[in-house]
């Protein structure tokens, strides 16, 4: 059943994705016309975790201004009983693009359509706005009707001046065990290396298939 979300963005009939923590949602802008995701977490499920990931990924979309991450809209407040997320709408997933086929991609194609935009992504979220991902893998990464790439979920982000606090190991952990560098698989203290790390696990799974 439709629905109509901080009186502006009415939601589609059919849920778009599912992941562990959360659902998106297509939806239609009212103020615009355009269509939007909306990120609904999952407040039942994810127990102390997802508050700080809310308020992490909220805040980490809001000061992030890329062609390559995924532009913020809007969002509930953190305290609301429904915590959700709108960022632009993004049609096509990567993986599908990219690694269906289960074969090696072009080189030149990698580097220049996958690499390069990536990098730049990650290094203006270090570099410009002092964060960290964390959590760089192909199912945080779409694509646009243009060609772009646009990594999204920036849920377990961290900021860089934030690297010697005490979190919790379950914190320190999250992520996706293929893409995960070493010292965040074990609890370490881990920095913006760390998502480097993941982008060459990505690009090796391009050149390889």
């Amino acid at each position: 059943m439709p629905e109509l979300l901080l009186g502006r963005f009415q939601t589609m009939a059919v849920e778009i994705r599912e992941g562990g923590m959360s659902t998106v949602k297509k939806a239609l802008d009212l103020q615009t016309g355009k269509f939007v995701a909306v990120k609904f977490l999952d407040i039942s499920s994810s127990g102390e975790l997802i508050g700080p990931m809310f308020r992490n990924e909220v805040d980490s979309l809001k000061s992030l201004k890329h062609l390559n991450i995924a532009k913020f809209i809007a969002s509930s407040e953190p305290s609301s009983d429904q915590l959700l997320i709108v960022t632009e709408w993004i049609e096509k997933r990567f993986s599908e693009a990219y690694l269906s086929s289960g074969t090696p991609n072009d080189p030149w194609e990698v580097l220049s359509n996958v690499g390069i935009p990536l990098a730049s992504a990650i290094a203006n979220a270090h570099m410009v706005r002092n964060c960290e991902h964390r959590d760089i893998k192909p199912g945080n990464i779409m694509i646009t009707d243009s060609g772009d790439i646009k990594v999204m979920d920036f849920g377990i982000a961290r900021a860089t001046d934030d690297i010697g606090a005490t979190m919790t190991s379950t914190w320190n952990v999250v992520g996706t065990a293929q893409y995960l560098s070493p010292e965040q698989a074990t609890g370490e203290v881990a920095d913006g290396r760390s998502d480097l790390y993941s982008l060459g696990c990505v690009m090796y799974e391009l050149l390889t298939g």
